[in-house]
């Protein structure tokens, strides 16, 4: 029904037969979110595209509003607060999975951090039957191999984690999307926090250690934990205005294979970012537990791991909400991972391409 509108104010707008023709062998009268979402330089480039003429290009986009105008009324308002609850089962299961990430991520290393701490940082002299701080060599083999063998963990999980937010980002995608325009925009954004991130993790670094004396296990532990931070958000910084200075120059079908070959370093940001933030809570429940004691530290724990919780399960339904305007064939051949050569093969069979490959 929204086609037949786009093609009637074509028609009355003097667009002619021939360019009308072009838009439809190319699917854009089908493709009625093309008009009403995307931006005039980009429907400028798929109209091109297509072989629309100058003439006609130039007509679309000074009458852009009244076809926009023309297809709200067609199809009424549909923006409206929906109850968006999961069924219980599957709503249950998102809940166990978040729990026990939260538990993996928030609980387990603060809690074996302190009870070594607690069991560690000192030892009880035989001669003298009195405590005496641990020997330095002791703390650096309790602390070094573990530390690094974690920030490799992170590494290990980082392509993994990457993909899925770049596939995340890209699947569900409407007719129409500008790929330039929401690099830009995921890219400011994740930049911009990982870089108030980086602030509050410098300041942290500068300010004292939770303990008295600083090579205890926890005050090293949450120095370590500080760096890893510091590491993710700077790294998801530094990515991201790498890949707005590289994409700023592309336009059209040179943006989206861009962005199709490049999908790990447009996912990297966020995955850095979620690793910050694990890395940065721990070390906040460590000067806690160090400067307050048990209670407060506890507490904080217990709050953090909730935090970490609800998190997860909101990103959980939030990648589980499928685009109803894209059939399941289409959602699956866009997260399939292509070689250069299938993707040049695939275009050389369709001269339009609409779509990203990863």
């Amino acid at each position: 029904m929204s086609a037949t509108v786009v093609k009637d104010w074509l028609e009355e707008n003097g667009i002619s037969s021939g360019d009308i023709a072009a838009m439809e062998t190319s699917n854009l009268l089908s493709s009625v979110g093309l008009f009403q979402t995307v931006t005039d330089t980009a429907l400028n480039e798929i109209l091109k595209e297509a072989n629309v003429t100058l003439a006609a290009r130039a007509k679309v986009l000074a009458g852009l509003k009244g076809i926009r105008r023309q297809i709200s009324v067609v199809q009424g308002d549909n923006l409206k607060i929906v109850q968006a609850m999961a069924d219980s089962a599957q709503g249950l299961i998102y809940w166990l999975k978040a729990t026990i990430l939260a538990t993996i991520f928030a609980v387990v290393p603060v809690l074996a951090i302190v009870i070594n701490h607690t069991n560690y940082d000192y030892e009880i002299d035989p001669a003298t039957g009195e405590p005496v701080p641990l020997e330095v060599k002791k703390l650096r083999e309790i602390v070094i191999a573990p530390g690094i063998a974690v920030f490799f963990l992170f590494l290990a999980a980082s392509p993994m984690t990457a993909m899925f937010f770049a596939r995340d980002m890209l699947q569900e995608r409407s007719a129409g999307f500008d790929a330039k325009l929401q690099a830009k925009d995921s890219l400011m954004n994740s930049g911009l926090v990982c870089a108030l991130l980086l602030t509050m993790v410098i300041s942290a670094l500068q300010a004292d250690s939770p303990t008295p004396e600083p090579t205890t296990i926890l005050s090293m532990y949450y120095t370590v934990s500080l760096n890893m931070s510091l590491y993710f958000s700077m790294s998801a910084t530094g990515i991201s205005a790498l890949c707005l200075v590289y994409i700023q120059p592309l336009e059209g079908a040179a943006a989206e294979r861009f962005m199709s070959t490049m999908a790990l370093y447009f996912g990297e940001p966020y995955c850095n970012m979620v690793f910050s933030l694990m890395t940065l809570v721990v070390s906040m429940n460590l000067w806690v537990w160090g400067k307050y004691g048990d209670s407060a530290g506890t507490v904080a724990l217990f709050l953090t791991w909730f935090l970490e919780t609800r998190t997860f399960v909101t990103l959980q339904n939030l990648s589980a909400w499928k685009n109803e305007e894209i059939t399941d064939d289409e959602r699956k051949g866009r997260i399939q991972i292509v070689t250069e050569a299938e993707r040049q093969e695939a275009q050389a069979h369709a001269p339009q391409p609409k779509g990203l490959e990863m």
